[in-house]
């Protein structure tokens, strides 16, 4: 198994909008301290139940990978987030 081939993941938060912009500081913060690149952040809001999905994508390694499970982690103690996963992105959705 070769354990510098870079895999895509993405973590998936789901928060209270007006913390939308906490999480992806967070986010930035907890992946640069590991020396990770998030390739791309963003956020959707929906007014209507006044939350906001925050989808961060970045590669890793498998041996990097613990650092997305730190990640997930770090951010289910956040008060204002309600949720928190990452998942595997395909060949093509990673590139």
């Amino acid at each position: 198994m070769n354990t510098k081939l870079k895999h895509g993941y993405q973590i998936i938060v789901l928060c209270r909008v007006g913390h939308s912009t906490a999480v992806k500081e967070i986010v930035g913060e907890q992946l640069a301290t590991a020396g990770l690149t998030l390739d791309e952040i963003s956020d959707q809001v929906d007014t209507y139940q006044r939350l906001a999905r925050v989808v961060a994508r970045v590669r890793c390694t498998i041996t990097e990978r613990s650092t997305l499970v730190g990640l997930v982690r770090r951010l289910e103690r956040e008060p204002a987030v309600r949720s928190v996963r990452w998942e595997n992105l395909s060949e093509k959705e990673s590139s």
